[in-house]
């Protein structure tokens, strides 16, 4: 998304019309957040806006591509990681589908200091999601474009403002690397804002 917001042979493409292009299409499941190394930074502030405008619908997963067209390309800085229930084509396209999945960024190719997510437990009694990880320095939580909590495990009725929905990207000691998740929708169920 970030080729088609300034510059001047760019079409520009406000959060409106991504908005728009994911309720006219609900067979579209995601956007990139990371494309060739982290070539457009505000991409995450898009998905953020986006996520912010549609949770309540539907979501909107984030990817992280290397965006490799040749031999030249740069390669191994952008993935994703698949939480498959099977190897298979339906198995790929079931966790694309449902968000069943994490992406990755790094500053240098096949980066071995990419923070893993062991586990990640909801705890809807309780209001807390909790990551379990290796190789991170911190978690930093997201919720409508900022972050509201930094943490291994995050007491949503404590935060007060709170979105819609939270994100966890969890990063590598220095941030040269980061693994984030898909967001997880917050539905207030006692009516308090809590």
């Amino acid at each position: 998304p970030g080729r088609y917001t300034g510059g001047e042979d760019a079409i520009v493409r406000d959060v409106a019309w991504y908005v728009q292009l994911f309720r006219t299409y609900p067979h579209l499941v995601g956007i990139e957040v990371y494309n060739q190394i982290d070539r457009f930074p505000g991409d995450r502030a898009t998905w953020d806006a986006i996520l912010t405008a549609l949770i309540a619908e539907r979501p909107v997963w984030g990817l992280s591509n290397d965006d490799v067209h040749g031999m030249d390309s740069l390669l191994g800085f952008n993935g994703n990681v698949m939480l498959l229930p099977e190897l298979s084509e339906a198995g790929l396209r079931r966790a694309l589908e449902e968000g069943m999945f994490f992406f990755f960024h790094s500053s240098r190719p096949n980066d071995p200091a990419v923070p893993t997510i062991e586990s990640i437990r909801v705890n809807e009694a309780r209001g807390t999601i909790a990551i379990q990880a290796r190789g991170h320095e911190r978690i930093d939580w997201i919720s409508e474009g900022r972050v509201v909590y930094a943490g291994d495990e995050i007491p949503l009725a404590e935060i007060a403002d709170l979105g819609s929905y939270v994100r966890a990207m969890v990063y590598a000691p220095g941030g040269d690397a980061v693994v984030g998740t898909q967001p997880f929708r917050v539905v207030r169920l006692d009516g308090t804002g809590r």
